[in-house]
């Protein structure tokens, strides 16, 4: 950064000097053009070898301050972060003084080639030029040598880093094109050979110039800025973005990709909402966040089984659209009491529903979320029982320790958990159909639901299919809406 400043300055000495050497008259007796050549090489050599090192030392000091925390290996605070932003403007505006000095002394050794007058007017305007092309020359090398370190702070803050904008970057450059021939034709007006005319005209051609390139300059930093507050709003989640596209170059290019890159983002929110309807909320976040690795991990996590009693014989005795209706709402239902606590529904199978708790987010409490969605979820069922008579459902829970993840094949494949717990589940709720509470809890889900197992009373043991011994079973205490309607709320997901 410091070299960069340090080669713009040294340049624009050297040039400012050659300048004041060929345009200035040869100075009158008994001093020749040689003594002036002398005396503007030593004053520009010794200025430079003095203050150089000076502006160095205090760009590297300015440099350190303003990064220490890349040192320290973190994240920049908020001061560091606008130390930085400031960084180039500081390191342009340290040889200003300098050049003042160097000038001052150069005008006071001139006095004995010029009079007053001739040195005051050339070296007040002409070393303004020059020390002005210097400093915008400085602005632009650092702020370009410091864009990595913009592209760190900027990701840490969207603040713009550097109030340099593209049309004061292009004015600049104009600026230091014409310092250098602006301050030749000031010094040697009578060199330059103009007549008033030429001059006038040469000014207004500079002005119409200036005008015609701030104009072209903003019609591109307007469609910009609007790519730019588009990007802003995408990236706080707006996807109802579009730009209108209103140039035939890579303005347009620019504005026609941006439409193109949101609608393809609106695609992919639509389907990530599709998948997440399709496969649950929980195992879609699971999938982007730990992408589509096979097999699974063994937790611990409680299985509920849901099935409709009789679900044949409803088939049988109602058209097919008022048995997808009931189904649509018991299935609503079910599935409103599981997100109220937390779980997740794994998988529908033609009149029931699997529903895990503890997977795939881990839950500490998943045997009481279950417990208490199960009771929850009986009070819906009884509701839906209320307007039609007919319909019922058993409900079967059991705790324990599963293993959760993607089993399929390579081209098809699903979320799901597997173990004794999720059998065991299946089983209770096929032995809770013949029940006249129709919910069964296992002993290990009781075990593990601490305070909530005071609202299960224990049911006695049934032979579950495929066991050789009775399995102990629990079965909840009669309870009113308004105290289930509390649990879910105890128990509700932040």
């Amino acid at each position: 950064m410091w070299q960069r400043a340090t080669a713009a300055n040294v340049g624009w000495v050297g040039l400012a000097a050659t300048l004041f050497v060929l345009l200035s008259p040869a100075p009158g007796r008994p001093y020749s053009t040689t003594d002036l050549v002398i005396a503007t090489a030593a004053v520009a050599s010794i200025a430079s070898a003095l203050f150089v090192p000076i502006a160095v030392w205090q760009s590297r000091r300015l440099f350190r301050a303003a990064t220490r925390w890349i040192a320290e290996d973190r994240a920049p605070t908020e001061d560091e972060r606008r130390a930085v932003h400031e960084l180039a403007w500081r390191q342009a505006s340290i040889p200003p003084l300098y050049w003042a000095v160097g000038l001052a002394v150069l005008g006071v050794l001139c006095l004995r080639f010029y009079d007053f007058g001739f040195i005051f007017v050339r070296f007040l305007f002409g070393g303004a030029v020059g020390c002005l092309g210097a400093w915008l020359l400085s602005l632009l090398l650092v702020e370009r040598a410091l864009g990595p370190l913009y592209g760190v702070t900027m990701t840490a803050s969207p603040a713009r880093a550097s109030r340099f904008g593209m049309l004061r970057r292009v004015l600049a450059c104009v600026g230091v094109g014409v310092a250098g021939p602006a301050a030749a034709l000031t010094l040697a007006p009578d060199w330059a050979g103009l007549s008033l005319v030429q001059w006038v005209i040469m000014g207004l051609g500079v002005a119409v110039s200036l005008v015609l390139l701030t104009t072209t300059v903003r019609g591109f930093t307007r469609p910009l800025g609007e790519v730019e507050t588009a990007i802003r709003r995408v990236e706080a989640g707006d996807l109802d973005v579009e730009i209108s596209v209103d140039d035939g170059g890579e303005i347009g290019e620019l504005q026609l990709a941006m439409n193109h890159m949101v609608s393809g983002l609106r695609e992919r929110a639509r389907l990530s909402e599709l998948f997440g309807h399709h496969v649950g909320a929980e195992v879609a976040r699971h999938a982007l966040e730990h992408g589509e690795e096979f097999g699974g991990e063994v937790r611990s996590a409680s299985a509920l089984f849901v099935d409709i009693v009789g679900s044949s014989a409803l088939a049988l005795d109602r058209p097919p659209q008022e048995l997808l209706a009931t189904l649509n709402r018991f299935f609503e239902a079910v599935g409103e009491v599981v997100a109220a606590h937390g779980g997740m529904i794994n998988k529908f199978h033609g009149d029931g529903a699997l529903c895990v708790f503890g997977a795939p987010d881990h839950q500490d409490d998943h045997a009481r979320r279950a417990l208490c969605a199960a009771r929850l979820m009986r009070e819906a069922i009884l509701e839906i029982a209320a307007d039609d008579p007919e319909f019922d459902a058993g409900i079967g829970l059991s705790s324990g320790i599963v293993v959760a993840g993607n089993v399929g094949a390579h081209d098809r494949y699903e979320y799901t958990v597997v173990g004794d717990p999720v059998n065991e589940a299946a089983r209770l709720c096929d032995a809770a159909k013949r029940r006249p509470r129709r919910v069964l809890a296992s002993h290990a889900a009781i075990e593990a639901a601490d305070e909530e197992a005071a609202a299960w009373s224990h049911a006695g043991t049934v032979q579950l299919r495929g066991q050789n011994r009775s399995t102990p079973v629990y079965e909840p205490f009669a309870s009113t809406g308004a105290a289930a309607d509390e649990d879910a709320a105890a128990l509700s997901p932040e």
